[in-house]
């Protein structure tokens, strides 16, 4: 998901709570104590879009607003953000992120304005694409997306909002799209109820 209210790391070595606006907190079982990862940045949206580097743990990555924020030293109680560059929204907010696997830390994130982007090599220094459809809906909001674990390339996005198609797919890193929504909208054209 990429708006978790909670996540575990590597074999438990660390819980993770979030609560509205970005606040983040981090139960340590080698300390057992509690630290403070975010304070809610003041740009952060209502449910927050966060998450753990599924192949790093000791990495997280936040939407701080538009502004797409990395904190690789969370093993260091609570540890310290910084900005990734280039990944900010160009309108609006950081909606929904998700990553991969196979590659590791190829990122994809969407905005409240309805675009999504292509972050590779998100751990070090990012190369950001915009891979935004022109058959994406206008007015959509990015609400979720999903990758295939094994296969960056193979990604779902969900758009939600009224009367708009909801559902696209990319099984090539977002060079191409189709509309995945079939009998999931009530009409083609993703009108009605």
């Amino acid at each position: 998901s990429s708006k978790p209210l909670c996540a575990i790391a590597d074999h438990g070595a660390a819980y993770y709570s979030s609560s509205q606006y970005g606040n983040i907190y981090q139960y340590v079982n080698a300390t057992a104590q509690w630290y403070t990862v975010a304070n809610g940045p003041a740009t952060a949206e209502f449910v927050t879009p966060w998450m753990l580097d599924p192949v790093n743990s000791g990495t997280m990555y936040l939407a701080a607003g538009a502004q797409l924020e990395r904190n690789s030293t969370l093993m260091d109680k609570g540890g310290s953000w910084e900005n990734l560059a280039g990944c900010v929204a160009p309108s609006g907010t950081i909606s929904a992120i998700a990553m991969s696997v196979i590659p590791s830390h190829r990122l994809y994130f969407g905005t409240s304005e309805g675009a999504v982007f292509r972050v590779d090599q998100a751990d070090a220094t990012p190369t950001v694409s915009q891979i935004t459809s022109s058959s994406f809906p206008a007015g959509g909001f990015v609400s979720s997306i999903a990758v295939d674990p094994q296969n960056a390339d193979s990604i779902v996005v969900s758009f939600s909002n009224y009367h708009v198609i909801s559902l696209f797919a990319s099984s090539d890193a977002g060079k191409t799209w189709r509309n995945i929504s079939g009998n999931l909208e009530q009409n083609p054209d993703g009108s009605g109820d």
